[in-house]
């Protein structure tokens, strides 16, 4: 297991940014995201309800030890998580184009806030909640459910046909899945308990969604004026929420009670 070895600051919930939102002036969605965000949450909740693992969470059958493990095997993913955004700022080639310019400053601004805030105290705690050492990033060595997600998106993102909005788009679903995820687990696991829920799970139920959004908006600005992008940003958003519930569901599988 890996530990934190160094004494960090705990952020707030208020997590900053170097985004328009972090000095309040966050604007409010315009009806194009609005209707987006809808559809996108609605056909993500779609897919969770088809999920093992959230169906097993809603009927109060997951346990904490199995939380332990899903998300001890998740803080390897946690770890590598800046390759991903790496990858799809590869993808855009011209920064000079206003749409991949304000994609690249999102995504910088995503990586840079996650460990400038070090969130990895907030993952600590977390697990902590569900039995693991004080400290732990991490459990045990990537499994294979894990390996086959985190090395996903580097297979998609390698496509030859893939371009950086598709990578994306990809990104920004697995960014609500997140917060999806966080608020089922808040709803039907620690409420039922009587328990609240940590920091991290908590602060990246909402948080997300702002990423989300962070993503989306410079795809949204190129789509402009034809169809053909935004139907490429749905599929990509669509297959992120398929391989995010894959992947909790791998987990569930993996994980044996002692």
């Amino acid at each position: 297991m890996k530990h934190l070895t160094t004494t960090s600051r705990v952020v707030s919930s208020n997590s900053s940014s170097r985004l328009p939102r972090a000095t309040c002036e966050e604007r409010e969605l315009t009806a194009t995201e609005e209707q987006i965000l809808g559809d996108l949450r609605a056909q993500c909740e779609r897919r969770f309800d088809q999920s093992v693992f959230f169906q097993r969470l809603a009927a109060g059958a997951v346990t904490a030890d199995a939380l332990g493990y899903i998300f001890g095997q998740y803080g390897h993913f946690r770890v590598q998580l800046h390759r991903w955004f790496a990858f799809c700022i590869l993808l855009a080639t011209d920064a000079s184009q206003p749409a991949q310019r304000q994609s690249i400053m999102a995504l910088a601004d995503h990586v840079f806030t996650d460990l400038r805030d070090d969130h990895d105290v907030l993952f600590a705690e977390c697990l902590q909640c569900f039995g693991l050492p004080t400290g732990t990033l991490h459990a045990g060595s990537p499994s294979l459910a894990t390996h086959t997600y985190i090395e996903s998106f580097m297979d998609d993102s390698r496509a030859p046909a893939t371009t950086w909005l598709e990578a994306t788009a990809a990104l920004a679903g697995r960014e609500l899945s997140v917060a999806l995820r966080n608020q089922r687990l808040i709803r039907s696991y620690f409420a039922p308990r009587g328990q609240t829920a940590p920091i991290w799970i908590t602060l990246h139920a909402e948080l997300e969604v702002d990423h989300f959004l962070d993503a989306l908006r410079p795809i949204l600005a190129e789509r402009a004026p034809g169809a053909a992008s935004l139907e490429a940003m749905h599929v990509a958003v669509g297959g992120a929420f398929g391989r995010h519930a894959e992947y909790l569901d791998a987990l569930l599988e993996e994980f044996r009670p002692s």
